[in-house]
This record gives structure tokens, C-alpha cells and sequence, in this order.
């Protein structure tokens, strides 16, 4: 059964992909996998796959949450499989393109992944 927004498990799902994506940003400059994460949220019981639409809906969540703090887009260090380019997909650059984040002309993937590196080593 896949989550759904507003429910208790999937409030629960969103604050361990919190924990998960805040401690590996901390602790140095390592991405993970879309699979990578659904694979550790599945560990933890939370029922994720890395090509359905819940793990989008999650890291944009999670991105929103972390943005009314002032932090970077923190999903910017989960990207496709190096087979698929080592890159986040492409749900990542329109959210960033969104309010909140309106990133514009200019801005780069890579300088968010940068940004979330400081600002969670800086918050550890």
C-alpha cells in the first residue's frame, strides 16, 4: 500500500528521509541513489520505491519543510544512478524552479549540492 500525503505514515516516512538526508549531508560530501534512499526507508518500514511517485512527493515535502528554515534544497544529494548520468531527476530541477525556491537563470545543481554540504556540516 503506497503512503499518502497527510497521513500519519506518511508524516512518519518523511521525518526518517529527514534523519536519513541530514545525517549524510553532515557527515561529508556523499550522494545517494533515488534506489539508495527507498532501500533505507524500506529498512526502516516505510513502504517507498525509487520509481514511484511517492519518493518525488516525499523530497519535495522535505525540501519545503527544510526551506521554511532557510535551508538549501536538501534533496539535491539524491540523484539517478551514475548509468543515468549521477544526476538528480529531472522533478528536482522543476521543483527548484518553484516557490519557494525559484532558483533562476544561473543557478546550477551542483551549487545546491554544494550549498547543502555547508549548511549541514555548519548545523552538525
Amino acid at each position: 500500500m503506497a503512503l499518502q500525503p497527510g497521513t500519519p505514515e506518511y508524516r512518519e516516512a518523511l521525518a526518517a528521509l529527514t534523519t536519513v538526508l541530514t545525517v549524510r549531508a553532515q557527515t561529508g560530501n556523499e550522494l545517494y541513489t533515488y534506489k539508495q534512499v527507498a532501500l533505507l526507508l524500506q529498512d526502516l518500514g516505510h513502504p517507498v520505491h525509487w520509481r514511484g511517485s511517492t519518493l518525488s512527493l516525499l523530497l519535495g515535502d522535505l525540501c519545503r519543510q527544510e526551506a521554511a528554515k532557510g535551508a538549501p534544497m536538501l534533496s539535491a544529494i539524491v540523484v539517478n544512478a551514475p548509468v543515468r548520468y549521477g544526476k538528480p531527476s529531472q522533478r528536482f530541477f522543476d521543483l527548484a524552479g518553484e516557490y519557494p525556491f525559484n532558483r533562476g537563470e544561473g543557478w546550477t545543481w551542483e551549487q545546491e549540492r554544494e550549498r547543502v554540504f555547508d549548511y549541514y556540516s555548519q548545523a552538525a
